[in-house]
């Protein structure tokens, strides 16, 4: 297979193919290692200081390894409180237009609450809500309101992940490992093929195609 294979969220620098590494700042840095980078502050590790280490941030999101804004999000399963992680949100979402980044976006429990900041706040960049594993109705709202939507583990067992998968329009998906151990991105892709019955070869180049557009890669 010629096109390289496209991972769109991981938190496993050594991954084959083109991998966006997820980095939770502050907890992480940037490795010069690292091709691509996501840059953002998790949910789930919102420090006391945030707005100190956001504009700590801001010193490095224009590295040129630095092409997406996050993961950033809101989690309702988190013990971070839900108004000070919406507050930590709206600040990344605003990062992400200020450098002309996508925004990579963890979500539990808490999509109607991402769709009403999305409606507010009227980005211009893509937004990529990542590890989707939910049923097909509500992979239908989310991307008629313009989000696209990252597979994971759960594309290769859970039925109701893979009908949501094949109710996507091309060009509305991307694939990704996530933190999984043992996930090999081949194996999504295979799967990935056979559920919209194409070519797999063709899967990879439209996906390939897509993240030169979004993240303004270069063919």
């Amino acid at each position: 297979m010629n096109t390289p294979l496209i991972n769109v969220h991981t938190h496993h620098p050594e991954e084959a193919g083109l991998s966006i590494r997820n980095i939770i700042w502050p907890q992480e840095s940037i490795t010069p290692s690292f091709e691509f980078v996501s840059l953002g502050i998790h949910p789930w590790y919102i420090p006391k200081d945030w707005e100190m280490q956001l504009d700590r941030m801001k010193e490095h999101v224009h590295n040129l390894h630095v092409v997406a804004i996050g993961e950033a999000g809101l989690d309702k399963v988190c013990p971070t409180p839900l108004p000070l992680q919406m507050e930590v949100f709206k600040a990344q979402v605003q990062l992400a237009e200020t450098t002309q980044k996508p925004l990579i976006i963890h979500c539990v429990k808490a999509y109607q609450e991402i769709l009403q900041i999305k409606q507010q706040q009227t980005p211009t960049m893509p937004w990529i809500l990542h590890g989707y594993n939910k049923k097909p109705e509500l992979a239908r709202q989310l991307i008629q309101k313009g989000l696209l939507l990252s597979f994971g583990k759960d594309l290769l067992f859970k039925p109701s992940v893979q009908e949501s998968f094949r109710v996507c329009p091309e060009g509305s998906y991307f694939l990704e490992t996530d933190d999984q151990d043992g996930l090999f991105l081949q194996d999504l892709y295979e799967k990935a093929a056979l559920l919209r019955k194409i070519p797999m070869e063709k899967l990879a180049e439209n996906i390939y195609l897509r993240f030169c557009k979004i993240f303004k890669r270069s063919l």
